[in-house]
């Protein structure tokens, strides 16, 4: 965790396809009626990429297309030109090549050269993950100015059927795509600070296993409990049950660690997974009237949701100096956990 050490964001945005995908739309695809898509997840439409088609027609925009239009909103909400970008820390689960990497792209086309850049593969946690790096090279000097990008689009791997397993139908009616970005820079008064950032692995003896995988080439292989040869794999059931509980325990360590409680807190930041939120946070104890959704017009969005969700409060005049906002999420493909406090400027 990064005790005694803040670092500033200077610019944030977020980046949704132009294509909006309501509950009918899907119903039609997968097999599940609207309804009840509405009713498991709180969601009435999200954004996708690819066209809602039976045939595998290729996306109108790519992933590179939608990090990069939320990286340029974010350096230019920053202030400053891409030539002042530093360094690069891209993170997806769904990168469009094995190489070049997210990163490469995004900086071509923003028209970048010569800074340091990488890419982290990491789903939910990605946020914390990125963030956290940054943060140790802001630390150490080396860079002054970091541009975290994550971005996720999951449809372009959906094979919509009735006839595929009920959980897989379910998580093509769950997800959306989506990006977000922010520049991050050494601790400024008049900006949003953000400290004790973590992320930790689950080094738990009763390691749940993998709930949630995805593959672009159809496999022999799966995890327990998923068929093999399917192009994706989302234990529900296990996820409900392990995520909230490792949510609750990334947001107790960022209070542990930074001295403060729920009462301090004005603003639950968590990852947009899936519906009945509210009802599951005041299940686990945690604050349900400070937990701010936004997956009823998005969908889970994977690696940028907790972004895109901050980027929307800001636009919405939500946040306000003086505000204290508490970020955690977990990740079911990995079971890690991670968080992190922002002073809102």
């Amino acid at each position: 965790m990064t005790r005694g050490f803040a670092i500033s964001i200077a610019g944030l945005a977020s980046a949704l396809p132009l294509r909006r995908v309501g509950n009918e739309v899907v119903s039609r695809l997968v097999g599940i009626p609207a309804g009840r898509i509405r009713e498991l997840f709180d969601i009435e439409e999200r954004g996708w990429t690819r066209p809602p088609s039976l045939s595998l027609e290729q996306p109108d925009e790519s992933l590179a297309d939608l990090a990069a239009r939320a990286a340029a909103a974010a350096i230019a909400d920053a202030g400053i030109e891409p030539r002042d970008i530093d360094a690069i820390i891209a993170a997806s689960t769904t990168s469009e090549y094995v190489a070049p990497a997210l990163d490469y792209l995004v900086q071509r086309k923003l028209g970048c050269s010569g800074e340091f850049a990488c890419s982290l593969h990491g789903a939910c946690t990605s946020l914390f993950r990125a963030s956290l790096l940054a943060a140790r090279i802001i630390e150490s000097g080396t860079s002054r100015t970091v541009l975290i990008v994550l971005a996720d689009a999951v449809s372009p791997f959906f094979v919509f059927g009735h006839d595929h397993p009920k959980d897989l139908r379910m998580s093509m009616a769950l997800y959306g795509d989506g990006a977000a970005a922010m520049v991050l820079v050494p601790e400024r008064a008049a900006l949003p600070r953000a400290s004790h950032l973590f992320v930790r692995a689950n080094t738990r003896d009763d390691d749940p296993g993998i709930a949630l995988s995805w593959q672009r080439v159809a496999s022999t292989r799966a995890p327990s409990g998923g068929e093999a040869g399917a192009p994706a794999y989302h234990d529900f059931r296990r996820v409900l049950r392990e995520g909230g509980k490792l949510t609750l325990a990334a947001a107790r360590a960022v209070l542990e660690h930074s001295g403060l409680s729920f009462d301090d807190i004005d603003h639950l930041l968590t990852h947009q997974a899936t519906g009945n939120m509210r009802r599951v946070a005041a299940e686990l104890g945690l604050p349900a009237e400070k937990l701010r959704i936004n997956i009823e017009h998005v969908g889970n969005t994977l690696a940028p949701s907790i972004l895109i969700l901050l980027d929307e409060l800001r636009r919405q005049g939500q946040l306000e100096s003086g505000q204290r906002l508490l970020l955690a999420s977990a990740e079911s493909a990995t079971w890690s956990y991670g968080g992190m406090l922002i002073d809102w400027a």
